[in-house]
């Protein structure tokens, strides 16, 4: 039965200096302790680069997703403005005109 608990980060070196620095074939290794190949290339790739390297990188990470959202909501901010109805855009002017006339005089019935 699997559990969700993390592998202690020394495990996870292990494993990875075995398959980079020993020869080993991940297939022996993720057979042996019983992880999968896909958490090994992982594993190898974190374990390689250095703690600050991967801390500037989430970093870079984080800033991306953050401007890639705020973007994302001022283009739909934008969309919504350019589909404005024609009545805000300032159209047909003359047909505003008529109406302000024919409410100032006063001469309008409320239809039902």
């Amino acid at each position: 039965m699997k559990t969700n608990q993390p592998y202690p980060e020394e495990l996870k070196i292990e494993a990875a200096k075995q398959i980079t620095e020993r020869g080993h074939r991940v297939v022996e290794v993720s057979a042996r302790i019983g992880v999968s190949q896909h958490s090994l290339y992982k594993w190898i790739k974190t374990c390689t680069v250095a703690k600050p390297e991967r801390q500037a990188q989430a970093t870079q990470a984080k800033e991306l997703r953050r401007l890639k959202a705020e973007l994302k909501r001022a283009t739909e901010e934008r969309d919504i403005l350019e589909r404005k109805p024609p009545r805000l855009r300032g159209h047909d002017r003359g047909a505003c005109q008529q109406r302000r006339a024919w409410i100032e005089t006063g001469r309008y019935a409320v239809a039902r």
